[in-house]
């Protein structure tokens, strides 16, 4: 019973070249950045909502109110995301080579 096994080939010869791989990092990058002035903007929008609905507009109250929730909820979810990245990264940095 003969089986050849193939060997694995190395991470360096695995097509992803430096140009494509610095490439992803600044795709990820502006993602993040997106991401990250999406959340600013949200928060923003809802601190807007809260001053008019302070200046006396009945009705900036029930849209504030819905605006900050929403702001809440997403930045819950990015320091969310955060923690896992940190987390993810401590545990790459633990393994040994």
């Amino acid at each position: 019973m003969s089986s050849s096994i193939t060997p694995i080939e190395p991470i360096a010869s695995s097509g992803l070249t430096a140009v494509e791989g610095s490439n992803l990092q600044e795709n990820y990058t502006a993602e993040f950045t997106s991401l990250l002035n999406n959340v600013n903007n949200q928060i923003v929008e809802g601190q807007n909502s809260v001053l008019e609905a302070m200046v006396g507009d009945e009705a900036a109250m029930h849209r504030a109110i819905l605006e900050i929730n929403e702001a809440k909820s997403t930045l819950n979810l990015t320091v969310t995301i955060r923690d896992k990245v940190m987390e993810s990264y401590k545990e790459i940095m633990k393994m040994e080579v």
